[in-house]
């Protein structure tokens, strides 16, 4: 990355912490091009609805990982695969707009799932292709200047719907708003322009927490949790007074190689069933600056 590009990621970051510290949070999930699901990619489970109005990402048989902007905590409904589970306990990591969730039956008693994803641990995340995931808002109707389309809306009433995507790591930086996080970023590129990939996708209302996952060897790691996105209720490629202009919206997901030693030493041993149990007793100085976090 030229000098240049370098001093505009940090004037970008600056004016994003300044604009977040001043605006409430929304919500944001997942905006693709075309509405087609990556055939490659984690199991539907490993993606939770937080509550009503976030994500997470299953890094246990017991724990989730989310953001903490979003609210919520101790006795909070998460839904994975479409059972409901309460929080039971949870564990911020350092300054971070992280945290992490014990999770456990609405009765309270323990439980061990099967489906979840290894933590990324490496901080090569840049110019690889990892998939995005959350529920929430969608693609709606496409926006238009002077006949020329730039961008999209966003659509939907609730996060209840599971999305899925893709995008290029650009980058990696610091953002300090109410929380200080180290964070990979992207962009929403045109259909063949920029760093498109297939599936290309950004994050929109009810987004946060949700996961950038990249593979490895045929395995599924998180990268990074879904954090901020630029724009409320759309999300553009092209500029909207010039659509000639390229202007990819910019998001970002707090990265996890940064803060992999905090999180595994708040992961806790996953809890045998009960009857496993009793069994053992017996036995940027360009536009970027509207960047919000997504809630």
């Amino acid at each position: 990355m030229d000098v240049f590009k370098k001093k505009q990621i940090v004037i970008l970051i600056a004016i994003v912490a300044i604009f977040l510290l001043l605006t409430p949070a929304p919500c944001f999930a997942i905006v693709v091009h075309i509405d087609q699901t990556p055939a490659d990619k984690p199991h539907d489970n490993v993606l939770g609805r937080w509550g009503t109005n976030a994500s997470c990402v299953m890094i246990s048989g017991n724990e989730v990982l989310t953001t903490r902007h979003q609210g919520g905590g101790v006795g909070t409904t998460v839904q994975i695969g479409g059972v409901d589970y309460l929080v039971d306990e949870v564990t911020n990591i350092g300054l971070a707009d992280l945290r992490i969730a014990v999770l456990t039956t609405t009765e309270g008693d323990p439980i061990s799932l099967t489906n979840y994803v290894s933590l990324y641990s490496t901080t090569n995340e840049t110019n690889k292709t990892g998939i995005l995931a959350g529920f929430g808002m969608g693609r709606g109707a496409t926006l238009y200047t002077g006949g020329d389309p730039y961008g999209y809306e966003w659509s939907g009433s609730d996060n209840t719907t599971q999305r899925w995507g893709a995008n290029k790591v650009n980058g990696t930086s610091t953002v300090e708003d109410t929380y200080t996080s180290d964070v990979i970023y992207g962009d929403f590129d045109g259909i063949d322009e920029g760093d498109y990939v297939t599936y290309e996708a950004a994050p929109a209302t009810w987004d946060s927490g949700g996961g950038w996952f990249i593979d490895i060897a045929n395995e599924w790691y998180v990268a990074g949790i879904i954090r901020a996105v630029e724009h409320s209720g759309e999300t553009w490629y092209r500029n909207s007074a010039d659509p000639d202009i390229l202007d990819p919206d910019t998001f970002d997901a707090v990265r996890i190689s940064s803060y992999y030693d905090d999180i595994v030493a708040a992961m806790q041993p996953v809890p045998e069933p009960a009857t496993v149990c009793l069994l053992g007793l017996g036995a940027l100085f360009f536009r970027k600056n509207r960047l919000r976090p997504p809630a």
